[in-house]
C-alpha cells in the first residue's frame, strides 16, 4: 500500500523516513492498526511534521497497550488530518500512560476527547501529565471527578495548573485541597483565585499554607473576601514572615473572614512596608488581637498617611499613647486624624503638640476639636500655629473658652 503513494516513489526522507519508522514499529505490535493508518489520506498524500509526531507518540501508546492506540486511532478527529493541538495532546496522552496505564485510558474514554480536541483540553491533559508525573493517585482522582469528565473549562485548566504549582512547593497539600468539597464538585474563578493565592503563600512560608488549609473557612467554600485575605497575608509575609505567622494565629483570622479584616491587613501591609518595627508594635496591641472595628481600621489608615507621608517619628510617639495602647476610641480617633493633618502642613509642630500632658492623658471632645482649628491655623500661617500651641493656656489643657478662642484665631 505505502509503496503505492507518490512520496514513497519519488524518494523517502525526513519527516517520511521517520514516519515509516514508526509504522513498522506498530506493525510489529499490530498489523491491522499499521494497515488502518496507512489508509488514511493524511498519510497518503505526504507526511508533515505534525503527522510524524503524532504516528511517533502512537507507537509509543502502541508498544504499552494496543487497544488504546487502535482506540486513538479509530477517533474522527486522528483519521481526517492531524493538527498541532492533536499532535500534542498524543504526546500528553503517552507521558501520562508511562505513569499510569489505566489512567491514560480513563482519559482516553472521554467524550470530550474523543469528539474532537480544543486549546484547553490539551491544556488540560499537558496539566495533568505533569500532576501524574508527581502524583499518579491524586492525578487519577482529579481525572475521575465529574467535572474534568464532562467537558474541559478554561478554569478547570487553570485548576490544575494552580494544583501542579502547589505540588511543586509542597507534595502533601495537594491532596489536602483536592479532597475539599469545593474543589471536587466543580471549579469556579474564585477557587481558581485562592489556589494562585495559596501559592504565593508557599512560595514564601509553606507552613503558613498548611494552617490556612486547615481553617475551616477555606474548607468550607470559597469567597472574594477569603481570596483579598489570602493576597493580603501574601503581601505582608513576603514582607515579615513572623508578622504573618502571628496574624494567622490571631482568634479573629482563624475563625472566618470580614471585609473588615481584610481592610486592616492591606493597611497593616502599608505599615510594614514603610515601618515594620511601628508595625509590629501595632499587632501586638490588645485591641488589635482581639478583633478587628471598622474604627481601628480608619486609625491605622490614618497612621499610615502619618508614617509614610508626613512623619514616622510621630507614629511611634502616637502608638505609645496610653490610650492608644489601651484601645481608641471616636474622640482618640480623630485626634489621630487631627494630628495627621497638621503633620501635613508640619511635622514638628505635630510633634510638640502630639508629646503635651493633656493628649497623653486621653482624649476629649474638646481636645480633638483644638487639634483641628490647629490644623486650620497651620493651613493660613504655619508660625502662627507655633506660638499658639506654646502658649501656657494651651501647654496645660483645653477648656471650652479655649478652643473658641483657637477657632477665632484660625479664622
Amino acid at each position: 500500500m505505502v509503496a503505492g503513494y507518490p512520496w514513497f516513489a519519488d524518494g523517502v526522507a525526513g519527516n517520511e523516513k521517520d514516519a515509516l519508522s514508526a509504522l513498522r514499529s506498530i506493525a510489529n505490535n499490530d498489523a491491522a492498526l499499521s494497515t488502518m493508518v496507512a489508509g488514511y489520506p493524511w498519510f497518503a498524500d505526504g507526511i508533515v511534521g505534525n503527522e510524524e509526531d503524532a504516528l511517533s507518540a502512537l507507537r509509543s501508546i502502541a508498544n504499552n497497550d494496543a487497544a488504546l492506540a487502535t482506540m486513538v486511532a479509530s477517533l474522527p478527529w486522528f483519521a481526517d488530518d492531524v493538527t498541532n493541538k492533536e499532535k500534542n495532546v498524543l504526546k500528553a496522552l503517552y507521558n501520562i500512560m508511562s505513569t499510569d496505564v489505566k489512567l491514560a485510558n480513563v482519559v482516553a474514554s472521554y467524550p470530550w476527547f474523543a469528539d474532537s480536541i480544543a486549546g484547553n483540553e490539551e491544556d488540560a491533559l499537558s496539566a495533568l501529565r505533569s500532576i501524574a508525573n508527581n502524583d499518579a493517585a491524586l492525578a487519577t482522582m482529579v481525572a475521575s471527578l465529574p467535572w474534568f469528565g464532562d467537558g474541559v473549562t478554561n478554569e478547570e485548566v487553570d485548576v490544575l495548573d494552580a494544583l501542579y504549582n502547589i505540588m511543586s512547593t509542597d507534595a502533601n497539600l495537594p491532596n489536602v485541597v483536592a479532597n475539599l468539597p469545593w474543589f471536587t464538585d466543580g471549579v469556579t474563578n474564585e477557587e481558581v483565585d485562592v489556589l494562585d493565592a495559596l501559592y504565593n503563600i508557599m512560595s514564601k512560608e509553606v507552613n503558613i499554607a498548611n494552617m490556612i488549609t486547615n481553617l475551616a473557612w477555606f474548607s468550607d467554600g470559597v469567597t472574594s473576601e477569603e481570596i483579598d485575605v489570602l493576597d493580603a497575608l501574601y503581601n505582608i509575609v513576603s514582607a515579615d514572615a513572623n508578622l504573618a505567622n502571628m496574624i494567622t494565629n490571631l482568634a479573629w483570622f482563624s475563625d472566618g473572614v470580614t471585609s473588615e479584616e481584610v481592610d486592616v491587613l492591606d493597611t497593616l501591609y502599608n505599615i510594614v512596608s514603610a515601618d515594620a518595627n511601628l508595625a509590629n508594635m501595632i499587632t501586638n496591641l490588645a485591641w488589635f488581637s482581639d478583633g478587628v472595628t471598622s474604627e481601628e481600621v480608619d486609625v491605622l489608615d490614618t497612621l499610615f498617611i502619618i508614617v509614610y507621608y508626613t512623619d514616622a517619628n510621630l507614629a511611634s510617639v502616637v502608638v505609645n499613647l496610653p490610650w492608644f495602647i489601651d484601645g481608641v476610641t471616636e474622640d482618640e480617633g480623630r485626634a489621630i486624624s487631627g494630628l495627621g493633618n497638621i503633620a501635613d502642613r508640619d511635622a514638628a509642630l505635630a510633634t510638640t503638640v502630639a508629646a503635651l500632658s493633656w493628649l497623653g492623658d486621653g482624649v476629649t471632645d474638646t481636645e480633638q476639636q483644638a487639634l483641628r482649628a490647629v490644623y486650620r491655623i497651620a493651613s493660613v500661617d504655619p508660625e502662627l500655629a507655633r506660638r499658639t500651641v506654646d502658649q501656657s493656656w494651651f501647654t496645660d489643657g483645653i477648656v471650652a473658652s479655649e478652643l473658641e478662642e483657637l477657632r477665632q484665631i484660625g479664622r
